[in-house]
């Protein structure tokens, strides 16, 4: 008898004695698509509702059935979570207000390399009980990159990035290191313009990229948004054709998510193309 109940409780202890994962809210959308990332979907308490739309994530399809927040301290006091994931510029008041509630709040930067990125996903997996899933994404990730074809030995051809408003991304910023990656000069870079400066029109037309890398059109339309339609733009209009440009979904770069290793090969094959003459 003690014989079986000894096999018994060899088979129960370890669901016994094993501990919950922590549950987490998160309350920015960068957040949010690390924590969708990284976490199991039973640990995740809330989301941001904007992770909800295709325009605005490339994980939406995960958030659908997640209850979601307006980045109130409210509502995660409501929830009771073990950790909250935010970024940087949450409101000092909801920040202090979780404080007083003794919620652990990490606030995450948008990372400006990859390896922080890497860093950014093995932080989340410790302080998620994930570390096997992290440290999985992380080597997906290099595999990735290792494997992208490799340019041929010659002049590397120039891009810029332009976003609504005439906005790029230069020196010390995450494009720009995927951009060197790729395997592109960046024009921004070289300008000496930093991670999130005016790109003048007039210098960007002068500068002539190779490739001009804009955003994938969301619906609607704005002013803002003109200015990447001006005429000289126009990749038609390019007086010797070798304007091109490249259509890239913002949401598969901007934060700093395992996502922006597929962004990188997407770069990849638009040089390659460039280079040979496609």
């Amino acid at each position: 008898m003690r014989a079986k109940l000894a096999i018994l409780w060899a088979l129960l202890t370890p669901q016994v004695l094993a501990s919950p994962l922590p549950t987490v809210v998160s309350l920015n959308l960068c957040t949010d698509e690390l924590v969708l990332s990284v976490a199991d979907p039973e640990q995740v308490l809330s989301v941001t509702w904007l992770v909800k739309s295709a325009a605005s994530s490339e994980l939406w399809q995960r958030a659908e059935h997640l209850p979601t927040n307006h980045g109130t301290a409210e509502e995660v006091v409501a929830l009771g979570p073990d950790l909250v994931v935010t970024g940087e510029a949450t409101a000092t008041p909801t920040l202090a207000m979780l404080k007083r509630q003794n919620i652990r709040v990490v606030r995450l930067s948008i990372p400006d390399s990859i390896r922080k990125v890497e860093r950014q996903v093995l932080l989340l997996g410790r302080l998620l009980g994930r570390e096997s899933h992290a440290l999985e994404l992380v080597a997906t990730m290099r595999e990735r990159l290792r494997t992208l074809p490799p340019l041929p030995d010659v002049a590397r051809p120039s891009a810029a990035v332009y976003h609504p408003n005439g906005f790029t991304t230069g020196a010390g910023s995450l494009s720009d290191e995927m951009l060197t990656l790729a395997g592109f000069r960046n024009l921004a870079a070289e300008r000496g313009l930093g991670a999130y400066a005016h790109y003048p029109l007039e210098l960007l037309v002068v500068d002539r990229p190779n490739v001009l890398i804009v955003d994938v059109p969301g619906e609607g339309a704005s002013l803002a948004q003109q200015l990447l339609h001006h005429p000289v733009l126009d990749t038609r209009g390019a007086a010797d054709g070798s304007l091109h440009r490249l259509a890239l979904p913002l949401q598969a770069w901007s934060c700093g998510t395992p996502a922006v290793v597929e962004a990188v090969a997407q770069l990849r094959t638009a040089a390659l193309a460039v280079v040979n003459g496609r």
